[in-house]
């Protein structure tokens, strides 16, 4: 059953990877940014393995085998927030402010004010947010395994990388580790689980899955061919 399941959640996610690619190239907006040329070719030749692992772990991290997930091929929440979750990142562009870095240099000469709330915005949200995931897991008894479980994936995922000087942490791959951990059954988890993966299947479907480590990695491939 629960294979079923996971065969419907793999298909019915690469049947959407087209929806972005084709929106952003399609767009008359100059600022959605689009990596022309990466094809369908492309994803399946060098990136479907791997995103097949990406989504395979989404699904098991993410509990969406459990009863409280009513299916990924509703409308809401799956439909409309995955829908969103798969143009914001696009979106987003269209706005002058938004075209900023998280680095210590860009905040402190070029960010302007209304960035600054913004990220005090989602920040407050994401506290909030937390607060109730973490409130939802106390309530049903699951708190601890779910903390060792973020913890492990942190360790496996994140950790090796953060002294790398190449790391960059694509949309893509923060929205997948981000709405793995969003797996407790109430609507507002399951809701922002669909947005999260509708914004990995943006950064895989716009730029293609591009490694965390950049450049280190296709030096490391480069020199390392056997």
């Amino acid at each position: 059953f629960i294979f079923d399941i996971d065969v419907l959640f793999i298909l019915h996610t690469f049947s959407h990877t087209t929806f972005p690619h084709s929106l952003s190239s399609s767009s008359s907006s100059k600022e959605w940014e689009i990596d022309e040329d990466y094809t369908l070719q492309n994803f399946i030749q060098y990136d479907f393995p791997i995103v097949l692992m990406d989504l395979l772990f989404f699904f098991i991290v993410g509990r969406l085998h459990n009863t409280s997930c009513r299916g990924i091929d509703i409308l809401s929440p799956w439909g409309i927030f995955g829908a969103l979750g798969a143009i914001y990142p696009s979106i987003a562009n269209d706005f002058a402010f938004l075209r900023h870095s998280i680095s210590t240099y860009d905040i402190m000469c070029s960010w302007p004010i209304v960035l600054f709330v913004y990220s005090l915005m989602l920040l407050a949200c994401g506290m909030a947010f937390g607060v109730a995931i973490i409130r939802s897991h106390h309530r049903r008894h699951a708190l601890r395994s779910r903390i060792i479980e973020a913890l492990g994936l942190l360790c496996l995922f994140v950790l090796p990388y953060l002294k790398s000087d190449t790391f960059h942490l694509h949309h893509w791959f923060g929205m997948w580790f981000l709405g793995m951990q969003s797996n407790a059954p109430e609507w507002w988890s399951r809701a922002f689980q669909a947005f999260a993966l509708g914004s990995y299947v943006n950064g895989i479907a716009v730029y293609g899955r591009d490694p965390i480590l950049g450049c280190q990695l296709a030096f490391y491939r480069s020199t390392n061919m056997g």
